[in-house]
């Protein structure tokens, strides 16, 4: 598909999303919690997702050593904060994975498919941290009284599984990742904890009590939703999940739109540190 015809297509889901939270919102009101937010607060919860990042970073970097990509974590940590631009701030063109890939290609005599391969499993073991967090919090809310037995009970065997099927794919896909798996899925766990401790402070900075745990498991569903690469740096997409479910944990709507809002802004902060990064030829 042409790259153009990409970005149009996530532009046009990201504005549809827009128009759908127009209905089910107040946008006054969000702002109200916005512009009253703790300002303080809120530059605690931009180191904690800077500090999430370089972790990421580390997380790629293990991989990388595996193919083998000899690259120092200041350098890779420069390279992961220039694809964070590119994925968040010039979406549908090269794209973070894009820039990464070209730029390791040039610079290490490694075959794109392994270094191909680095990126979808940092990915990939993100979204099974991500999973086995979600289904952990879930348990300290009332979601799953409201879940009709089938599903209770498959959410209990997706839990149970996550760990040994994500391993089960690295072994028989991704073998000569083996060897780091242990280490890379606590960093994911890591990479995690790290964000739900941003997700707290931001909850505190706008002044939320009450039904924490709720907005954390809402949190973690929406960073799943956001994975998908169906809008513009997950626009539109983390709010309507923290609209709809609102419907099962029973949050204040507009209050979690802010939220969501809010780390959607130190997202892009710290994504626009990689626009003063430049790489130079790893050789230099």
């Amino acid at each position: 598909m042409n790259k153009w015809l990409k970005r149009l297509i996530k532009l046009a889901l990201s504005v549809i999303a827009i128009v759908l939270l127009s209905q089910k919102i107040e946008w006054s009101a969000v702002k109200q919690v916005i512009v009253n937010s703790n300002y303080l607060l809120l530059l605690v919860a931009l180191v904690l997702y800077i500090c999430s990042k370089v972790v990421s970073a580390i997380r790629l970097n293990q991989l990388q050593s595996q193919i083998p990509i000899e690259l120092s974590e200041k350098k890779n940590t420069k390279l992961y904060f220039i694809g964070m631009f590119y994925n968040l701030f010039l979406p549908g063109g090269i794209g973070g994975d894009g820039y990464k890939a070209v730029w390791l290609r040039k610079n290490f005599s490694v075959p794109t498919k392994d270094i191909v391969s680095t990126l979808f499993l940092d990915r990939f073991l993100g979204l099974a941290a991500l999973f086995l967090l979600l289904f952990v919090g879930a348990w300290f809310t009332n979601l799953y009284t409201k879940l009709p037995g089938m599903y209770f009970w498959l959410s209990i065997l997706l839990f149970v599984f996550v760990l040994p099927v994500t391993y089960f794919v690295v072994q028989q896909f991704f073998s000569r990742f083996v060897n780091v798996f242990w280490t890379t899925i606590g960093l994911s766990l890591l990479v995690q904890l790290i964000q739900i401790a941003e997700a707290v402070v931001l909850i505190l900075a706008i002044g939320l009590s009450g039904k924490v745990i709720n907005y954390i498991v809402l949190f973690l569903a929406s960073s799943i939703a956001a994975v998908l690469p169906i809008s513009i740096g997950g626009v539109g997409v983390r709010e309507l999940t923290f609209i709809y479910g609102n419907e099962l944990l029973n949050i204040e709507k507009n209050q979690a739109v802010a939220f969501s809002l809010l780390f959607f802004i130190v997202m892009a902060f710290s994504s626009f540190i990689g626009a003063f990064l430049r790489m130079e030829n790893n050789r230099s």
